[in-house]
């Protein structure tokens, strides 16, 4: 549920616009970056390895529907690269957001925060084609508040 002052992209775009699948995990880098010049940035690493890291464009078709538009995006780390052909550089994912308060610790250090905005999708937002080694989390987690 949105609040009456915020617009969607704003709540996207917000604190950076980071969203963490799994920001108690220390060894996890599951996220996506919106930014306000409607650029997108997908990321997927675990342990010490970066499996992909994907540049996009976004645009909202409508308040619950992201459009991202795969660019291409160089090799990195364990990542050979993406090159959108025509047949899969675009791909429409269904939204929704809510505010939230689960309180989280982070693993290493224990402190606790919390996250205002979860964003769950219907897909995952990478282009089916590229493959990890564990699914990538439906649910992020947006504007993270420290609490100690």
């Amino acid at each position: 549920m949105l609040d009456g002052n915020s617009s969607v992209f704003e709540i996207l775009t917000d604190f950076r616009g980071a969203w963490s699948a799994t920001p108690w995990l220390y060894s996890s880098m599951r996220r996506i970056q919106f930014q306000n010049d409607g650029t997108s940035q997908l990321v997927y690493g675990s342990g010490q390895t970066i499996y992909g890291v994907i540049n996009a464009k976004f645009g909202l078709l409508t308040d619950n529907k992201i459009l991202l538009t795969y660019l291409a995006s160089p090799a990195v780390g364990f990542f050979n690269g993406f090159t959108p052909e025509e047949d899969n550089c675009k791909k429409k994912i269904e939204f929704t957001l809510a505010k939230q308060n689960d309180v989280f610790s982070h693993q290493i250090t224990g402190k606790k925060f919390t996250y205002k905005w979860k964003l769950k999708l219907n897909i995952s937002p990478f282009p089916d084609e590229i493959q990890f080694p564990y699914e990538m989390p439906l649910e992020l987690y947006g504007h993270r508040q420290d609490l100690e």
